[in-house]
Order: structure tokens, then sequence, then C-alpha cells
């Protein structure tokens, strides 16, 4: 037996953790507060020692990617469902510091009761994932086209893993019905094409013309995350799977300004 192991107890492994944790932060998510019990190497810097959960959260991956920009404040409405964590979760995420990339690996753990979580955040070193970084870079080029894209369980009124292009490499982790969702997303939604927003994603409308693996989309002007209307394809596409009552969908929304761009200028030509 080894006696590395025989000697190693739990004071030994938290003396460790403490030493070598990049930041570990103890959270009240229904006082909207946090403190760091660690914070070194690039955290101290980037964090400061107390603060809101919101900031914390925006700070952390509410920001365009590979830029200290931060979206939007229309759609920061988001912000409180993304801090909202059931179980474990863990994510890599990427943020910038004096103009240097960092790729850092975050791991919550909720705390009973509700809302109060520990987080802890470590720098990961990017020479050792190469590999990882050139599959990520395959898929975001696949992904570009799509604003957004999530999965949504109309009978279950649940979302999940919803992708952003603009902001992460990595899906999002949001605790948020879908019915509540929907009405959120509808204010980006330009003032004249909301009633048709709000008539195609219907729970019920979903359920009654869509047939198992069917797609359907419809274009509309929708606000991006810099605060600019531009004209986006929303697509909803149900699985495809032999049970009646399976009501799962994926959820898309595409780009496509610039073809509206160029349609518009070729009409201008013919007339």
């Amino acid at each position: 037996m080894s006696d590395f192991i025989e000697n190693y107890d739990i004071e030994k492994a938290t003396d460790f953790v403490r030493g070598n944790a990049g930041a570990v932060i103890v959270v009240d998510g229904e006082a909207d507060c946090y403190k760091c019990l660690v914070r070194q190497g690039i955290f101290t810097d980037f964090i400061d020692q107390r603060g809101s959960y919101h900031d914390l959260i925006e700070k952390l991956w509410f920001h365009f990617d590979n830029s200290t920009k931060s979206v939007v404040k229309k759609y920061q409405v988001f912000i409180p469902d993304a801090g909202k964590f059931a179980g474990k979760y863990s994510k890599r995420i990427s943020i910038l510091l004096d103009d240097i990339q960092h790729t850092v690996q975050m791991n919550v753990y909720p705390v009973v009761p509700s809302k109060k979580y520990i987080i802890l955040l470590d720098e990961l070193d990017n020479s050792l994932y190469i590999d990882d970084n050139l599959t990520e870079e395959k898929v975001t080029t696949i992904q570009d086209t799509y604003l957004f894209s999530m999965f949504i369980d109309v009978r279950l009124d649940t979302i999940n893993s919803i992708s952003i292009t603009e902001i992460s490499d990595e899906v999002m982790h949001q605790e948020l019905k879908y019915t509540d969702w929907r009405m959120k997303i509808k204010d980006m939604i330009y003032l004249e094409e909301q009633a048709l927003f709000v008539e195609r994603s219907d729970p019920e409308y979903l359920k009654a013309h869509f047939a198992p693996g069917q797609t359907s989309s419809f274009d509309c002007r929708m606000m991006n995350l810099e605060g600019k209307f531009i004209w986006v394809k929303l697509i909803f596409s149900r699985v495809k799977t032999d049970d009646p009552d399976d009501f799962r969908f994926v959820y898309m929304v595409q780009n496509i300004q610039e073809s509206m761009d160029f349609m518009t200028k070729r009409i201008d030509e013919y007339e």
C-alpha cells in the first residue's frame, strides 16, 4: 500500500486546493452576492474580493467571445437564469485580461438550500488543449451562421443546451421554462413582427403544426447582441421519434442579413 495514500487526509487535500485553485467563490444567488475564499493568479485582477453575483455571471460569460465588451443590456435579462444551477455543473469558458485570452475551467457545486453555490475556477494551459481547440474551431465554423440554437421540450416546458455563437464556444446552462423564455425573447423581435413570433412559437401551435421530423421557418427582424435589428430566419425542427407525445424541438436563429442586403441591392439595380 502506498504511504502517500495512507498519510493523505482531507485536511491535506483541502490545503492543496486552497494553494492551487485559481479561485474558490461562495455564492448566495438569492441575496445576489459572492465572496472569494481563494483568489490568485489571473483572478486577483479579474474578480473582486466581494461583489454582485449578477455582475460575476456577466463578467464570466455574458460578453462577446474574445472580447471584454458586454452584450446589450436588453439581453442581460437572461443573466439571472444563467446563474441558477439545479445540480453540479462544469464548463470551460474564455476570459480576456490585458488583451490576453485565458481558458478557464469552471465547476459549480450547489449547496443546500438552493441558489447557494461554491464555484471553483482554474486557468488551463491552452497548449495542452490543441486538439480540443482545433475541434472547437471546426464546430464553430459549422455553427457560425446560427446566432442561437437550443433544445426545447414543449411537453415539459423546458429549454436547455443554449449555444450563443457570439458569446461563447460552449453551451450555456439556463434553468428556465420555455414559456418564460419565449415571452422574454419576444421583446427582441421587431415590434411589427412580434405577433407572428408569438403565434408561431406558441406551444399549442408547435404541437398542432409539426409532425415528427418536420422543420419549418419564418423570417423576421431581431435585435442582435449589439442592440441592432437584423434579418434572421427562425427555425423550429421537431425531433423525429416513434412517440406521438414526444414534442422536443431544436430551435435555431440564422443570420440572413447579408442575403437580404444582396437581394435589396439587386432589386435597386433592376429599378
